[in-house]
């Protein structure tokens, strides 16, 4: 069984006032690289607060940038991925109901983890004829507690059996073989290392976009996707 997990957190807000979305996270493919990065990032992460003396999450947003590069650079070898939205390209149908938005929201972040997971296929790092199962951990600031089963079911629909967008007349094809389970949580991000971890993933990304900074955002075993 192949059992991957991922770690997800989102930096901006999707509305007009602001420039962009971002959705950002890690994805890993086994138990003992998952450890590991915790090990790492939660180690840094003591030093960093015996340093500062906040006892408390820190947010990307509040942090120094030596300290967010620090943290971002003892991950940089594990597997990411990315998806930017531009928010004043998105219809006001869309942003002006907010259940079109926590649908458009889904559609982005299932994009982005299909984009990555494809990668991974191609370069036979995963398996699509084996069973697999998927672990979502999402920060669940601003998220609808609603969308979690729909959220699953959407990936479990396409990755296994595939969509046809009728719309477009095009068939996406399913990816795996067999999925056998699907699991997605909605977590406290002060309680967890490896959304802490996409925070300062997402916060990079956004800043990359806002000060128009492309080396920001090139990242090793990292994929980005653009939307709309």
């Amino acid at each position: 069984m192949q059992n991957i997990t991922v770690y997800v957190d989102d930096s901006g807000v999707l509305h007009r006032n602001e420039q962009y979305f971002i959705y950002a996270g890690y994805i890993f493919l086994d138990k003992e690289s998952k450890e590991d990065a915790k090990r790492k990032y939660r180690t840094l992460l003591k030093e960093i607060d015996a340093e500062l003396v906040w006892n408390k999450e820190y947010k990307a947003a509040e942090l120094e940038n030596k300290h967010k590069r620090a943290l971002f650079n003892i991950l940089k070898d594990c597997h990411s991925f990315g998806v930017c939205i531009k928010n004043e390209s998105i219809y006001d149908s869309i942003m002006l109901d907010k259940k079109s938005r926590t649908r458009y929201k889904d559609y982005a972040l299932k994009r982005a983890i299909k984009e990555k997971v494809v990668n991974l296929i191609n370069e036979k790092l995963i398996d699509p004829e084996q069973p697999v199962s998927f672990h979502f951990l999402i920060d669940q600031q601003g998220t609808a507690t609603d969308g979690l089963y729909g959220f699953s079911e959407s990936v479990k629909e396409e990755f296994s059996r595939g969509i046809i967008n009728f719309n477009y007349g095009k068939i996406h094809k399913p990816i795996f073989h067999d999925i056998c389970l699907i699991q997605t949580e909605y977590c406290d991000s002060s309680n967890n290392y490896l959304i802490q971890a996409a925070d300062i993933l997402a916060n990079r990304l956004r800043a990359s976009y806002v000060l128009k900074n492309r080396k920001l955002r090139k990242i090793s075993k990292h994929n980005c996707l653009h939307l709309p």
